[in-house]
């Protein structure tokens, strides 16, 4: 059962320059599979390393493809 204060958390790993670009290129998937929503719309993120710069950036409403241009 649902509760309306449930939270949806986005979980980056690290892995440096490679680690962070095959997240953009893997968000940028989930991004065109969501319904209603995008993977800036989690109410939660959560990164380690390189990680913490991707969900940093989706956080200020960058998107993947803009994140990846910008690597």
């Amino acid at each position: 059962m649902k509760h309306s204060d449930d939270k949806i958390a986005l979980v980056l790993a690290g892995g440096g320059l490679s680690g962070a670009v095959y997240e953009m290129g893997a968000l940028r998937a989930i991004n065109d599979l969501l319904i209603g929503r995008t993977v800036n719309d989690f109410d939660i993120y959560v990164g380690t390393s390189a990680g913490s710069l991707v969900a940093a950036g989706l956080v200020n409403g960058l998107s993947p493809q803009l994140l990846l241009r910008s690597v």
